[in-house]
């Protein structure tokens, strides 16, 4: 079987030949570095099924296999459009989108709405006290009044004309005396072509205004992305840093709109007409959920205050171990998505090694330092929590995450389908497992021992 790819979509371009699945292809020694519409040509990767051929299609570029964290996520067609909305920009203009007088909203202004608006109209008033950043203070004017409730607004690109932008570029223009090339200055992307990195009003702006909206902008992003239903906030506070703020004042253009207006000229820069959205705890960041990644920083705190805080002197040990408890989830979270994704790129005895040798290293980590330290103090409280913790694993996984799973299936699935093959192989190590320790219990019993509690 037989399947069609485009390789080197995102980097290079392949030559006009085609080439196995596991051969690495040629150069374009003509078109090294640009897109060369010659060069668009298919590869035939041979395979032995559907399944084999998407496989190689996906995790093959140039020769060599990609390694991918959300190989096993759903493809993007396959996905809703609730979905698909959590990964939009937010430069849409939509032709009717309702009332912007919501529950999010409200919190939007309760939260980050006034104060964001009040330090606006502060850094407009420094600006027009200065003189020279009189145009950045009126921008600040401008966007107190969008960020106090920017729901229904729209912040506009205008493009400047060229005979404007000619003449902005022969101010200050020099060439060297022995007529040899002018030597390049840094300016920001945004500012080619126009003129305002010579500016003086841009330096004030630089060095009073810009940092201190930056650093707001930068509280609100992070304090909205940790609230995870938020995150449409965080992405409109990284756009207006990162991109508004940069910009010329000139070509800034704050605008409301109607219902059914649309904004015809300039580039929509910023639209944004829900500040919460419930469904964000779908979202995923190169394929690992948003949860995952916000609580990926507590390792490091919990890791530096074990070493730095041995005595408990700034926290207490019932801080300390929530703070593990919580870092174990995203590292459990990700040896998962990493064996996930080996055993989709991998045959399955490869796969199944790997799940059965680090789908359980966190409670193997766990059950042996727990094992160590009570052989060390001569505890044997330690034995008696890894013996109750094996047991409530064993139960866990067998019964309850298996009914679990059926029972919330069943409430939306009228008929649900399993795998009966390792249906009946976990049937059969719970029976191998109850009956030794049934045997065990009932040999200790004739022999006139106790029986064992627990696992033995």
């Amino acid at each position: 079987m037989a399947t069609d790819t485009e390789p080197g979509r995102r980097h290079r371009r392949c030559c006009a030949q085609d080439t196995p699945a596991t051969g690495t292809p040629s150069w374009c020694q003509q078109h090294s570095e640009e897109v060369c519409e010659s060069c668009l040509v298919k590869t035939t990767l041979t395979a032995e099924n559907a399944v084999e051929a998407n496989k190689l299609s996906n995790n093959y570029k140039f020769g060599f296999k990609k390694w991918k964290s959300h190989v096993t996520a759903r493809p993007w067609e396959d996905r809703s459009e609730i979905v698909k909305e959590l990964y939009s920009d937010l430069n849409i203009v939509r032709g009717s989108a309702g009332s912007t007088l919501t529950c999010g909203n409200v919190l939007y202004l309760l939260l980050f709405g006034w104060w964001l608006s009040l330090l606006y109209v502060l850094v407009a008033a420094v600006m027009f006290i200065t003189v020279m950043g009189a145009p950045y203070g009126r921008l600040c004017w401008d966007l107190a009044g969008y960020f106090l409730w920017p729901f229904g607004k729209v912040i506009q690109k205008v493009e400047v004309p060229k005979s404007q932008q000619a003449c902005e570029a022969g101010v200050g223009e020099s060439s060297a005396l022995l007529g040899g090339p002018t030597a390049l200055r840094w300016r920001p992307r945004c500012w080619v072509g126009t003129g305002s990195w010579h500016r003086a009003s841009t330096a004030v702006w630089l060095c009073l205004g810009y940092p201190v909206l930056a650093l707001a902008h930068g509280l609100v992003c992070v304090t909205a992305w940790l609230l995870i239903v938020l995150i449409p906030v965080a992405k409109l506070s990284a756009r207006a840093a990162s991109r508004v703020l940069l910009l010329p004042p000139e070509r800034v253009l704050t605008r409301g709109l109607r219902m059914t207006e649309v904004p015809l000229e300039g580039e929509v820069m910023l639209c944004c007409y829900r500040a919460a959205n419930p469904y964000y705890y779908k979202y995923a960041v190169h394929g690992i959920n948003v949860f995952a990644v916000n609580l990926l920083p507590l390792v490091l705190v919990t890791l530096v205050l074990g070493y730095v805080d041995s005595p408990n002197h700034l926290t207490g040990s019932a801080v300390k171990f929530t703070l593990a408890l919580l870092s174990i989830m995203p590292l459990s979270y990700y040896i998962g998505m990493a064996i996930a994704s080996i055993s989709a790129q991998s045959n399955f005895a490869v796969g199944a090694v790997v799940n059965a040798t680090f789908g359980s290293i966190t409670e193997l980590t766990f059950y042996i330092t727990a094992l160590i330290k009570g052989s060390r103090e001569g505890n044997r409280c330690y034995a008696e929590v890894v013996k109750s913790a094996l047991t409530g694993t064993l139960v866990g996984c067998v019964l309850f995450v298996p009914g679990l799973c059926m029972v919330i299936g069943g409430i939306r699935h009228q008929e649900q389908r399993f795998n009966s093959r390792s249906a009946g192989v976990s049937s059969a190590l719970l029976f191998l497992s109850v009956g030794g320790e049934l045997g065990t219990g009932l040999s200790l019993s004739h022999q006139g021992g106790s029986p064992p509690r627990a696992l033995s």
